[in-house]
């Protein structure tokens, strides 16, 4: 990465980077190792010379104003490796290019955190409740269903739960009735005939 420049905006006061020619030839570099299927672009890098990009990009001088442009995927990193060029300050912008570059490191290093930290994927798992209840109890159903349609086991289980379920709710209701009528008998006996 080259030296950074700063200047003065004009309009708002905040001052912003400039980046020299190698950040450029860096840029330019991400730019060129796409795929060729999209047929030839002519790419302009304002402030290098033919022969710094014919140097840069290893071809001669003469084909270097027809480069042929990347594919989508590629096209969108170097946007958002630009973006972070121009936006963010030079360590972040090298952060941005290493992930780009390993992002299986990336992956597996996410994957050892959220291992390492239970309680964050807990509360993210709260956050996301909180937000969409109805969604996780729909998801939720729609999960059982497919798992009592595909799994003996678990509708076996399923089946037992809810007659357990269904006698424990039957000896409650059986308790509430007889006191009912236990209640009743002893008001006509007494001859209170009022309800």
């Amino acid at each position: 990465m080259g030296t950074q420049v700063w200047k003065r905006r004009s309009i708002t006061g905040k001052r912003k980077p400039v980046y020299t020619d190698d950040d450029r030839l860096l840029v330019l570099q991400l730019y060129s190792r796409g795929a060729h299927d999209e047929g030839p672009g002519q790419l302009q890098v304002p402030g290098l010379s033919q022969q710094a990009v014919a140097r840069m990009v290893g071809m001669s001088q003469s084909n270097v104003g027809y480069v042929v442009s990347p594919i989508a995927t590629e096209r969108r990193r170097l946007y958002s490796f630009f973006y972070s060029l121009q936006n963010r300050d030079e360590e972040q912008a090298r952060g941005k290019l290493y992930r780009l570059e390993h992002p299986e490191e990336i992956l597996a290093y996410k994957r050892r955190h959220r291992q390492e930290h239970p309680e964050l994927r807990q509360a993210e798992t709260r956050r996301y409740r909180a937000k969409y209840p109805d969604e996780i109890r729909v998801r939720h159903r729609r999960y059982c269903r497919e798992r009592y349609a595909s799994d003996p086991a678990y509708r076996a289980r399923c089946i037992a739960e809810a007659a357990r379920r269904g006698a424990k709710n039957y000896a409650k209701n059986k308790d509430r009735v007889n006191a009912r009528r236990r209640a009743r008998r002893k008001e006509m006996k007494s001859g209170d005939t009022s309800i």
